[in-house]
């Protein structure tokens, strides 16, 4: 084990970690809010969510009490909304059984729907100041480096380990086990990175295992990702004579669950069933965008279509688009508010980490240029090739040298994945 840990943990923390999150300090809920929150999600992206979220559910009452539409409205964006759904849920079960507090027990949290054993140390720790202990992603990361485990991290065996190891390094008293929960959490996010960590800036940095092999890029190792299949979403918006859009809610299982749509099909023939016996007064094709979940890229295609309201009778409900106040997806809204172009693509930038307009064709051929095309924005690609341009000219780069090729490629590909970047020691453009 490592000498004084978390005392050197914590002076560390003191320094350089973080103090100024909204959710900070601010109780049990709070904690249990942002915990749920960012699951999944970045902290950047949480916190606007989060103060929003406190803002219409400033207790465990107000957010029992809400109707589910009213909590998924506020949920809209942030995705995964079964996060959502288990959060009213949970809040529901401890108005009625736990008398508006929530637990001091590890065992009585991890009960309450969406709640894990890692969650629950948070809230003991970070909310009551009582001594909980963590495992989340950023937590992990910095034991397998601490102590070179290997393998996939989700398994038995190496949850066994990460967890005994969590646990003798967690303090025993309750204030101590609150600094070091939030300075493990500060140390993974802001130095023992993923990508680029600063292993220089590290409090560890000769304790590290994987530090002192030279093999911090080596762990933990890099789960085996599937490939997403492909799908293209037909969204039919049909509006009525008084500029009204049909809202559709979807099922509370499945994609989107709860939140509220226009029809969405798998293409317009299966749509065109459900419409044989309406009036279409004018059809548009409005444009599109891509969107990737966890499991599945698609395609969605909009389409608006007027009608009479008369001649479609009690499903959904009819709202203008600036006045509907559930929780919409937050794709259907860009495309709903005219941010989905014809040739416009959107997608997942692995570069920036956010949705952005993708390039209008592969920039390359082959394999490599589909992979850009599909998960790199136009934004990057520009960005690329001002670089490119740059090590062209720093290094006197021939184009006509495969060499000069080969190390534009590694470094596009290292550009794109926020790596460090490699400079050609010795290179001596080809004699013309």
């Amino acid at each position: 084990m490592i000498e004084n840990f978390s005392e050197r943990l914590a002076v560390w923390q003191k320094q350089y970690g973080r103090h100024e999150l909204p959710w900070q300090r601010q109780g049990a809920y709070a904690t249990w809010i942002s915990e749920i929150m960012l699951q999944q999600t970045q902290v950047q992206v949480v916190i606007p969510y989060f103060q929003n979220f406190m803002k219409e559910f400033p207790t465990i009452s107000d957010l029992a009490s809400a109707s589910l539409d009213s909590v998924l409205a506020h949920w809209a964006g942030l995705g995964y909304y079964s996060r959502a759904r288990n959060l009213h849920n949970a809040a529901k079960i401890i108005v009625s059984d736990h008398h508006c507090e929530i637990p001091k027990d590890l065992d009585l949290l991890i009960q309450l729907p969406g709640i894990g054993r890692s969650t629950a140390g948070a809230i003991l720790s970070l909310g009551f100041g009582l001594r909980g202990v963590i495992q989340d992603g950023n937590v992990r990361r910095v034991l397998s480096r601490l102590f070179c485990i290997h393998g996939d991290l989700s398994k038995a065996t190496a949850q066994k380990t990460l967890w005994e190891l969590a646990d003798q390094l967690t303090p025993k008293s309750g204030p101590d086990a609150y600094i070091h929960t939030q300075a493990m959490m500060d140390l993974g996010s802001i130095v023992c990175r993923r990508s680029k960590p600063a292993c220089q800036r590290c409090p560890f940095a000769d304790d590290c295992q994987a530090n002192q092999r030279g093999e911090v890029s080596l762990f933990p190792k890099p789960k085996r990702v599937k490939q997403r299949p492909d799908e293209t979403w037909v969204v039919l918006q049909l509006e009525n004579e008084r500029d009204e859009t049909l809202f559709l809610q979807r099922p509370l299982e499945g994609i989107w669950g709860g939140l509220y749509t226009p029809h969405i099909g798998s293409s317009l023939s299966k749509i065109g069933e459900h419409l044989k016996t309406v009036d279409v007064l004018e059809a548009e094709y409005q444009g599109e965008l891509s969107h990737a979940f966890s499991h599945l890229k698609v395609r969605l295609e909009h389409y608006k279509l007027k009608v009479h309201s008369q001649d479609i009778a009690g499903i959904g409900m009819w709202r203008p688009i600036d006045r509907f106040q559930k929780g919409v997806p937050a794709p259907i809204d860009r495309l709903l508010n005219g941010r989905g172009f014809y040739m416009t693509r959107i997608v997942f930038c692995r570069k920036y980490q956010q949705e952005l307009p993708g390039l209008p064709v592969p920039p390359l051929p082959g394999a490599v240029g589909l992979n850009i095309f599909e998960n790199i924005s136009e934004k990057a690609w520009k960005e690329w090739q001002n670089n490119q341009t740059m090590l062209i000219n720093e290094h006197r780069l021939s184009l006509m040298d495969p060499d000069a090729r080969k190390f534009l490629t590694q470094e596009m590909h290292r550009f794109f994945d926020n790596q460090e970047y490699a400079k050609p020691e010795g290179y001596v453009p080809p004699s013309s």
